[in-house]
């Protein structure tokens, strides 16, 4: 269930969420659930257990499917509230991260375009995401356009890496969806991501076609 690679920039410092240990370089290594909540590694070991516990008692078939495909493990991050409120070994607190929707509107035939800038706006002094401050020497060469907001260079590659990251994982669930008879994964997903899924299969799935019969008229 814990992951030691999230979705937080590498020199982050944060706290476990249960007992308040120091998390970061230098300060052992960091462990996030199924909500993002960073945990150190005694409590990141103690709620994948509950985790597999509880998938096993209440949806073995999910247990089944994360053992045998591994490059759907990513799925237990896109599950259903109630879903993950009961294997969750350790509830949310108020300063709990969610972990980003990751996963962007898929376009099929199409090649990833980043998003551009859509409204005209002065150059700003920070980062939008890092709050790092920009140079003052006039130079654009260390910010990069994300949407309407202008980053640095690590927090747009940071960003591009995880957009490609999030096509393929959408590409994964749509082939496992659609090839394996995987339709029984939809009810157990977050619902806006289900929304999105049947709307991008109906949309994709060719419809069957009647044969053209010549003397058929009628």
């Amino acid at each position: 269930m814990t992951r030691h690679r999230t979705f937080r920039p590498r020199g982050t410092r944060c706290e476990c969420a249960v007992c308040d240990a120091a998390l970061g370089p230098g300060e052992g290594r960091a462990r996030c659930d199924y909500l993002g909540q960073m945990l150190c590694e005694a409590h990141g070991h103690q709620a994948r257990r509950y985790a597999e516990r509880k998938l096993l008692e209440r949806y073995p078939n999910l247990l089944v499917l994360f053992a045998a495909r591994k490059d759907l493990t990513f799925v237990c991050s896109y599950l259903h509230p109630t879903v993950l409120g009961e294997i969750v070994r350790f509830p949310p607190s108020e300063s709990t991260t969610k972990c980003p929707c990751m996963l962007p509107f898929h376009v099929a035939g199409g090649k990833y375009r980043q998003p551009r800038r859509t409204v005209k706006r002065p150059r700003p002094a920070h980062c939008g995401l890092c709050n790092t401050k920009f140079s003052d020497d006039g130079r654009r060469s260390g910010t990069r356009p994300w949407g309407n907001d202008t980053v640095c260079r690590a927090c747009h590659v940071r960003l591009m890496r995880q957009h490609r990251r999030a096509g393929s994982q959408f590409d994964a669930i749509v082939q496992f969806v659609r090839c394996e008879s995987g339709a029984w994964l939809l009810p157990l997903l977050d619902p806006k991501l289900a929304v999105r899924l049947t709307k991008y299969l109906s949309r994709t799935t060719a419809r069957p076609r009647a044969a053209h019969d010549p003397d058929r008229w009628v």
